[in-house]
């Protein structure tokens, strides 16, 4: 537990004083003019999910893109349940955190 000066209410209430820089809305405003929505010329982008053989059964990855900032591509593992067809149970036990494909059956 870190320790504080202040009690856990007082926390929670904090609120500092933070300035804004002198470019803070012409930033913001050329920034988000750059993105897919409010750019005309250029179509907004859908994720695309590319499934992902890992060798887990119990496990779908799909390999996600979307578009970031500037309309370059990020890149991220998306892993959620999926049981066999047919199975009426899809519990794991333990946490499922690995980055990397694992060669092994949950």
């Amino acid at each position: 537990m870190p320790l504080t000066d202040l009690s856990l209410a007082d926390c929670r209430d904090f609120r500092p004083e933070l300035p804004d820089p002198a470019d803070f809305d012409a930033f913001w405003s050329s920034t988000s003019s750059g993105a897919p929505a409010a750019d005309n010329r250029r179509p907004a982008q859908n994720p695309v999910f590319t499934p992902v053989d890992t060798g887990l059964t119990r496990i779908r990855t799909y390999d996600v893109t979307l578009p970031g900032f500037a309309v370059r591509p990020v890149h991220g593992w998306l892993r959620s349940p999926g049981c066999p067809t047919g199975a009426s149970d899809c519990s794991t036990s333990g946490p499922i955190t690995s980055t990397s494909p694992t060669r092994r059956s949950i």
